[in-house]
């Protein structure tokens, strides 16, 4: 059986499972992650040896109606790069406004409609009663620990049908994609490459 595209793609990235995952690091995994900061929150990247699609972020801070669009924007880098399981440690996740958990929606559509999975996982008791309280618990996925996520069912493997829409890799403009082959943005100018699974890879 041959190689994915998603796979050549994920192997063009070298990841030592050695190294203890760190901010420093996250640009080893999704190239460009580290250039916008978000504020009052952290986020580090750390690739999961159970499945090459998977991708766990610990998030450290609060995400609320200054930052969400920030943390919206920065998420959507992984997304773009192929990854089609995100497992979010929460465990350093101090608060989520209405609008943050608008955010985690609006992920957790776009990983859906890209038969994909999104995990929150380890959310503190008083963090998971504002998603209670709002009634989300029963929209999103929870789980107690990391390793919860890891052992759930993966995405099943689908052909992605074109055409497709996505956010520019360079400015977020969303675009659409006729067929696999190679795009520039209209407003950045960015140029990139849609391959055959559905991944943007920017060139």
């Amino acid at each position: 059986m041959g190689t994915s595209n998603f796979e050549k793609t994920r192997s063009e990235i070298s990841i030592s499972t050695s190294i203890k995952p760190s901010i420093e690091g996250n640009n080893r995994i999704v190239t460009g992650f580290n250039d916008e900061t978000i504020d009052g929150l952290s986020i580090i990247l750390e690739s999961s040896i159970r499945s090459i699609d998977s991708l766990i972020l610990h998030v450290a801070g609060r995400i609320d109606n200054y930052n969400s669009a920030q943390f919206e924007r920065v998420t959507r880098k992984t997304i773009i790069c192929g990854f089609r399981r995100l497992i979010f440690d929460c465990t350093n996740l101090s608060y989520v406004s209405s609008t943050g958990i608008g955010t985690f929606l609006a992920i957790d559509k776009e990983m859906q409609e890209l038969h994909g999975n999104m995990f929150l996982s380890c959310v503190p008791s008083r963090v998971h009663e504002i998603f209670e309280i709002l009634g989300f618990t029963s929209v999103l996925t929870f789980c107690d620990d990391i390793d919860d996520a890891g052992i759930a069912e993966p995405p099943k493997a689908v052909d992605v049908i074109f055409p497709i829409t996505f956010p520019c890799p360079g400015c977020g403009k969303r675009l659409k994609a006729p067929k696999p082959g190679k795009y520039q943005c209209s407003v950045c100018k960015s140029r990139f490459i849609v391959q055959g699974g559905g991944a943007v890879r920017q060139v």
